[in-house]
């Protein structure tokens, strides 16, 4: 009896030995099942979509900020920020929203998120794909989590990390920048370029910007000012037809001389984004973002015929998934297809070389001093315009009804009101002739 104990006793312990290896390699199944490499779209989204206070400067960004990274660490990103991180610290500027005043915010900075894909070695050029993270949560009340900006900018960011790491290495390397601060007129993308080295700068072929993708009317993508070479590239990869070019006539509004984000001296939907920095600089850039560009007067808005989320209080993952069903994500995959494809063409870097070659000079429309020369002829015919007009006016001070009906006709009417009997007479003879003619009549 008691070897028989001894038996049984062996032989359980023989089984709980045995069990454990299976667990394990059904959890490890169950990690790599829901590991950041095989998240789809949806995963993303609705994850990402519950850090849903991402404003700048308060401490709860920090977990948004923390996810980012940890998606970087995970699918093999080099850490490009601060000290060896992946978080490389930015100033808030404040031009645009006061956020000490406005919002009481504790921390005067946030954090861009940058990290590495690198290439074979084969170029030393680099590509910047950028998105920016963080929402007008807390500001004025509004409880908007930024779901239409920046959760769909950055769920096509994610997905572009997550199949970029599953192709074949590209000749040249991919910085993923996701911006901190962007409500702050830009302060995550402009503290980036300003972080730039001038090496940098020059090695950049193309700086991609995702926000707002798959909500509105329309998916685009922009450029430039006029049609170029990197728009035309990039729409012949979009095989599913889910992108669409800015309108030619780009409805220029906010009319002003700020050149303080891209270099231009007006502002619309192209260029009031993160990619406007780079564009100042000198640098290609290509502005993924959906709106309808052609609704109304002022040129933009977030759809003609559905209702409009962001900077609502329905401004959310929920809401915005609910309302555009699959095609939000369809939208978001085809988006991220259009650009792998474009980065993987052999031609890509020599395209994007002869895109920078041409592209157009806005120089003199934000020279300072062609500008003031052009402002000094404008008030200069203005003066004119009204020299004259003060003329005209001192001229004609003292003159009557009569006369200035007189000064109309000419006088007409044989004289009746007093006027140059010789005036009527005709247009071939000069005065003295037609007094002659007269007087021969008689």
């Amino acid at each position: 009896m008691k070897r028989i104990f001894v038996v049984f006793m062996l032989i359980t312990l023989i089984c709980l030995l045995a069990v454990p290896p299976v667990y394990l390699s059904f959890a490890e199944e169950n990690m790599e099942a829901t590991s950041f490499s095989q998240y789809t779209t949806r995963d993303f989204y609705y994850e990402f979509g519950e850090l849903f206070n991402r404003t700048a400067g308060f401490t709860d960004e920090s977990s948004a900020q923390q996810y980012i990274s940890d998606v970087y660490k995970e699918l093999g990103l080099l850490p490009m920020g601060d000290d060896d991180t992946y978080k490389q610290k930015i100033a808030l500027n404040g031009s645009h929203y006061d956020y000490v005043a406005d919002i009481n915010t504790s921390l005067p900075y946030s954090y861009n998120i940058v990290g590495k894909m690198a290439g074979n070695g084969q170029s030393d050029k680099q590509v910047i794909i950028a998105a920016p993270y963080d929402n007008m949560y807390v500001y004025d009340n509004r409880n908007g989590q930024g779901a239409v900006r920046s959760l769909t900018g950055m769920t096509a960011f994610f997905n572009l990390i997550v199949k970029l790491s599953k192709v074949q290495k590209l000749p040249y390397d991919i910085i993923f920048v996701a911006f901190g601060g962007s409500e702050d007129n830009f302060s995550g993308s402009t503290g980036f370029v300003n972080k730039m080295t001038a090496v940098d700068i020059a090695n950049t072929a193309l700086m991609i910007n995702l926000e707002r993708i798959g909500v509105g009317d329309y998916n685009y993508v922009y450029c430039d000012e006029e049609s170029t070479v990197t728009e035309s590239f990039i729409l012949q990869h979009d095989d599913g037809g889910f992108l669409r070019k800015a309108p030619d006539d780009k409805r220029i509004v906010g009319m002003t001389y700020d050149t303080s984000f891209s270099g231009l001296p007006y502002r619309h939907i192209g260029i009031y984004n993160d990619s406007a920095p780079f564009k100042k600089e000198g640098i290609s850039v290509a502005a993924f973002f959906s709106v309808n560009w052609e609704c109304n007067e002022i040129g933009v808005c977030e759809s003609k015929d559905r209702r409009d989320f962001e900077y609502t209080a329905s401004d959310d993952a929920i809401a915005i998934a609910d309302y555009y069903g699959e095609t939000l994500f369809r939208t978001i995959d085809g988006v991220g297809q259009a650009i792998i494809s474009a980065l993987k063409d052999s031609a890509f870097l020599e395209t994007m070389a002869n895109a920078k070659e041409n592209a157009p000079d806005y120089s003199l429309l934000t020279n300072q001093k062609v500008i003031k020369a052009v402002g000094w002829v404008v008030k200069g015919i203005f003066i004119v315009v009204i020299i004259v007009i003060g003329i005209f006016l001192y001229k004609n001070r003292n003159l009557t009804p009569s006369d200035e009906d007189n000064a109309a006709t000419g006088g007409g009417g044989g004289n009746m009101d007093g006027g140059d009997p010789f005036e009527d007479y005709g247009d071939t003879h000069g005065k003295a002739e037609r007094e002659r003619d007269i007087f021969d009549d008689f």
